[in-house]
């Protein structure tokens, strides 16, 4: 692996192939969630390294190690991750070009409250910065994740056969 700094992409790692991956902005009134990317490695490094965050798993203890976390995500079929973020107050919920919002200012890449997305098609899991817990930031999240999924999964997650696939409903009222 070839790397010249915390921020840039290792050679053998690969984006995402899932549709609509690298475009998907999910914003809520008041969180911004763009999808998960080696731009934010060293906000995803000081964030995975908190213990009170990881307090169910031994937290991160280098870049590498969350590294190696992006990667397996961008690379299974069945995840679909993003970093959660404050949204700013200037940005308008109808914004209608959300493009300038993939490429985030260093201080976006290190202002990480959270991580939220499908783990294991079907599943979802999200995790928060203590700073914001209590403040039903999680369930915002959540909320807007799950409808945004199904605008852009509508007949379900694209790794998901037979079986699986028929077990899924949307309800999102």
């Amino acid at each position: 692996m070839t790397t010249n700094d915390a921020t840039d992409t290792p050679e053998e790692a690969t984006e995402s192939s899932l549709p609509g991956y690298h475009t998907t902005i999910i914003l809520t009134p008041r969180l911004l969630l763009r999808p998960l990317s080696y731009k934010y490695m060293p906000g995803i490094f000081a964030y995975r390294a908190n213990g009170a965050i990881l307090h169910w798993k031994e937290p991160d203890k280098s870049m590498a190690q969350s590294r190696q976390w992006v990667t397996d995500r961008l690379r299974s079929p069945k995840c679909w991750n993003f970093v959660v973020h404050h949204r700013p107050s200037s940005l308008s919920l109808s914004t209608a070009d959300t493009s300038d919002l993939l490429n985030p200012s260093e201080e976006d890449r290190n202002a990480i409250i959270g991580l939220a997305g499908v783990l294991t098609a079907p599943e979802i899991g999200y995790s928060l910065h203590p700073s914001v817990w209590g403040q039903g930031f999680a369930s915002e999240a959540v909320a807007a994740l799950v409808d945004k999924y199904w605008e852009v999964f509508p007949e379900g997650h694209p790794s998901l056969e037979g079986e699986e696939r028929r077990w899924l409903e949307a309800h999102t009222d």
